[in-house]
């Protein structure tokens, strides 16, 4: 899910998308039995949503966000 995340073009909604991932991995690691299932069917519909989102993402792409435009200044 997170390598489908990086395909999303606009810097915003891939964050957002990261985070979420994250998240659900994290709140599941401790999952067993149906409830794991449950997580996993859930799982596998959000990355269909994430891939038809990214083809959206890729076909109507959006200016640079100053975020990924601008040098580092760490």
């Amino acid at each position: 899910m997170m390598r489908q995340a990086k395909h999303i073009h606009d810097y915003n909604f891939r964050e957002y998308a990261l985070r979420r991932v994250k998240a659900g991995f994290r709140q599941h690691q401790s999952a067993n039995g149906p409830e794991l299932q449950t997580a996993l069917q859930f799982g596998q519909e959000q990355l269909q949503v994430m891939q038809r989102f990214a083809q959206m993402s890729q076909s109507y792409p959006s200016a640079r966000s100053v975020m990924e435009s601008a040098p580092f200044m760490g």
